[in-house]
């Protein structure tokens, strides 16, 4: 049937219009597609055989430097007192007496050799290492020569003494300033002693010179360099270089089809070329990647030409063909949108041809019965609904039987068994958002409820009814005994799939099961009883209405619990303040009275308002709390009234029992900072009235102070100058020449008198204290004194 339909549709004249298009096009595209092929090709040859080139001079470069550590090793394996060291009997004096001449004797080679960073031999049998100038143990060498971190102590001894013979490796290197690595060529001496080699010759070269090497020549083009060794292990690479696993793989498929080894060229995906070259002196490879935009790069003016050229054939082809495309087919798509149902817009008005008559005439009509449709579909859902809800109140309809509106609006009821459900979606908690409006989140819990039903064999009718969703259950004939369980298990998984799917949260609730039509309003009086207890409890599981009737029953016996004495103890600790003894009262309350299974709502409304009694009862008697709080508060009442859970309502109540016992604590706090301010200031008075008293003695000081009035002096000292404002001392000696200048007023004595009278030791101390308070001397102050007595010029 469908290439039926593809065979007639070959006639239409939009594919006759197209094809044509489509071939006037093909060829200026196909033209332009095949020349950039062919520059393209001819450009990526050149720069390939100029990387390979580079790659070449790279290879001399290096091999000259390998060649050099080759010819080194060989010089120093067959040096004669090497081989005398390590194949000929000797004494150990006399043996370490050699090994000390060939460690001399390695200064020559490395002057001999300058490129060449660092060599050594091991000396397997004596566990020595002979470095040019010394001779060390195994444990010395190690860490003045590899000890950075990188490797470890058996590591150097399973890679190089123990390892085979004549290979590459990269060994770490201890530098005068910070460590680096070197490329090591490690050789055994040939012939073995009791089967193992008798030593190991190891020479090194810095491997930055390596990739300065690559750099100068492969640097230029953004190019990276690994040499390898005949392993495909990467022993150097450019600085920051890392080998793809493509590149690694292309080079186990040369080693496999590559006999002799020769260079090769070949793509190393990732949009990359890869060259390799195998060493002429020794078994490494070097291979060089360059990016695929290199030959991009070059090639840059074909590629735009090229691509414009494309560009413009394509938008200029598609410009022309949409032009004539609409010029020629649009009468017949509108005639065909409008034919089909598609054309909505479309304004009443004159036609100008037959076409557009047709079309006028057939958009109206689709237009009228469109809109007829859609209102009769929207009565039908409001009367639909009303007939529920009618159904739900028990609200017979006089004009329409409940038989022929069942008829009507295809209600089928299998049983005369019905339960009622009820659920909304709970508004999202703070942090939380739902990407759904609240009609379309209506239109998802009716869905999946009603299909979760369906799966059961039952079947599912919901309406809205009073801000909620209400679901008329109607029971099938099989598994009469497992309703409830059903029920149980079908609400759970609504409720887990809108949480997964929607992010949504239910609430839900259900009634008993009930028989015939007038057992459906009972059903919805129960459901709606659950939920009020869920709403006002703060259940967080779904309610089933027999369930919450049957274990509230079974818990009336445990009663209201708030004793006088309960209070008057909370009252008390929040009178001092106490707030963690508070809570605990205040919690130990609310599990004895809302922590039951099912506790009564009435109970639990009472208990909640007997406890804001006492927080009102409690900041009256505390004075003050209440004008300053209801500063602040002034609406908490109706806060807490508002709450619309006990679970919110308590935890308002807990916030307003931390207000109130902080205020309390802080009057306490301000009331012993007080009395404790007016009893210092009672010392300080006694102290200042000993100081008047005894200000004579010569022994008056802070110390004999401190042990009159049994207080620390240090103590005594700083609460004086707080409170007064001076230091001990300073008062004192003030007082001390307060005195002193009364008996120079009353008495003719000599300074050194006055000083003993007031209470100073020495004349000098006297003089110098009264300078400091009065700014002048006692003699001068005398002078001064006997000059107004006698009616002279004071000075």
């Amino acid at each position: 049937m469908k290439l039926a339909n593809l065979w007639r549709r070959r006639k239409s004249v939009i594919v006759a219009w197209c094809t044509s298009y489509v071939v006037v096009v093909f060829f200026p595209v196909l033209m332009s597609v095949v020349m950039y092929r062919e520059a393209h090709t001819n450009l990526k040859s050149e720069i390939s055989r100029a990387s390979d080139a580079l790659l070449q001079q790279a290879r001399g470069t290096i091999d000259a430097q390998i060649e050099r550590m080759q010819r080194m090793s060989t010089e120093v394996t067959w040096n004669l007192n090497v081989q005398d060291l390590f194949y000929s009997n000797k004494t150990d004096n006399e043996a370490m007496y050699t090994a000390y001449r060939i460690a001399k004797e390695f200064n020559i080679f490395r002057t001999s050799y300058t490129s060449i960073g660092d060599f050594y031999v091991t000396w397997d049998k004596q566990q020595n290492v002979i470095i040019p100038g010394s001779i060390k143990d195994f444990g010395v060498a190690f860490d003045s020569l590899h000890n950075t971190g990188a490797m470890t102590y058996k590591q150097w001894e399973d890679t190089v003494v123990h390892a085979d013979n004549k290979r590459f490796m990269v060994l770490p290197r201890v530098g005068a300033d910070k460590p680096y690595e070197s490329l090591a060529l490690v050789t055994h001496m040939p012939g073995k002693i009791n089967g193992l080699s008798p030593g190991t010759v190891v020479i090194m070269s810095d491997i930055s010179w390596f990739q300065k090497a690559a750099e100068s020549v492969l640097g230029f083009n953004g190019g990276q360099m690994f040499i390898l060794d005949e392993d495909n292990r990467v022993l150097i690479a450019n600085p920051g270089a890392v080998p793809s696993e493509a590149m690694l793989k292309l080079l186990e498929e040369i080693d496999a089809t590559a006999a002799d080894n020769s260079p090769s060229f070949t793509t190393a995906g990732d949009n990359s070329e890869m060259f390799y070259l195998p060493s002429k002196v020794s078994g490494l490879k070097y291979v060089s990647v360059i990016p695929g935009q290199i030959f991009w790069q070059k090639a840059e003016y074909v590629r735009r030409f090229t691509t414009v050229s494309i560009l413009c054939s394509v938008a200029g082809a598609a410009l022309l063909t949409f032009f004539f495309m609409r010029r020629n087919y649009s009468p017949i798509r509108k005639l065909v949108q409008t034919l089909s149902g598609e054309h909505k817009d479309q304004k009443p008005g004159s036609p100008v041809n037959e076409l557009g008559f047709i079309q006028h005439a057939v958009a109206h009509a689709l237009s009228e019965k469109e809109k007829i449709s859609l209102q009769l579909q929207k009565q039908s859902l409001i009367v639909r609904s009303n007939t529920l809800n009618r159904l739900l109140k028990g609200k017979a309809d006089p004009l329409v039987p409940f038989d022929e509106a069942f008829l009507r609006f295809n209600i089928h009821f299998e049983t005369e068994d019905f339960a009622v459900i009820l659920f909304y979606a709970e508004e999202p908690e703070e942090g939380e958002s739902s990407d759904y409006g609240e009609k379309e989140l209506q239109r998802i819990i009716t869905g999946v409820l009603e299909e979760l039903l369906a799966a059961r064999l039952h079947a599912g009718y919901t309406t809205e009814m009073d801000e909620m969703m209400a679901c008329i259950v109607s029971f099938s004939e099989e598994g009469r005994e497992n309703r409830e369980e059903e029920l149980r298990e079908i609400l759970a998984e609504a409720k887990r799939i809108m949480q997964e799917s929607c992010g949504v949260k239910l609430a839900l609730a259900c009634s008993g099961i009930h028989e015939g039509l007038a057992g459906i309003a009972a059903a919805y009086q129960e459901a709606m009883d659950a939920m009020e207890y869920r709403m006002v409890m703060g259940k967080p599981e779904i309610i089933f209405s027999h369930v919450m009737q049957r274990e509230g029953a079974a818990e009336d016996h445990l009663g209201y619990y708030y004793p006088l004495e309960v209070e008057r103890q909370l009252i008390n600790f929040i009178k001092v303040g106490d707030f963690g003894k508070a809570r605990t009262v205040l919690d130990e309350i609310a599990d004895r009275n809302f922590n039951k299974p099912m506790a009564s709502i009435t109970l639990a409304r009472c208990v909640m308002f007997n406890m804001i009694s006492t927080m009102i009862k409690t900041m009256n008697e505390i004075g003050g709390m209440e004008e300053s709080f209801l500063l602040k508060n002034p609406r908490w009442m109706e806060q807490i009234a508002a709450s619309r859970t006990i679970k919110e309502m308590y935890e308002q109540l807990l916030l307003l029992l931390e207000e109130v016992c902080l205020y309390a604590s802080s009057q306490i706090a301000s009331q012993v900072t007080q009395v404790k301010a007016e009893s210092m200031r009672g010392m300080i008075e006694e102290v200042t009235r000993f100081i008047h008293e005894h200000y004579q003695d010569y022994n008056l000081n802070v110390n004999m102070i401190g042990k009159e009035f049994r207080i620390k002096p240090s103590y005594l000292s700083q609460m004086f100058k707080n409170i007064t404002g001076a230091g001990m001392l300073d008062y004192i000696g003030q007082y001390r020449v307060l005195k002193s200048k009364e008996i120079i007023r009353e008495q003719q004595l000599s300074v050194a008198e006055i000083a003993r009278l007031a209470g100073f030791t020495e004349t000098a101390t006297f003089i110098r204290v009264f300078k400091k308070h009065e700014g002048i001397t006692p003699g001068k102050y005398k002078e001064m004194e006997l000059l107004k007595n006698s009616g002279g010029p004071a000075l």
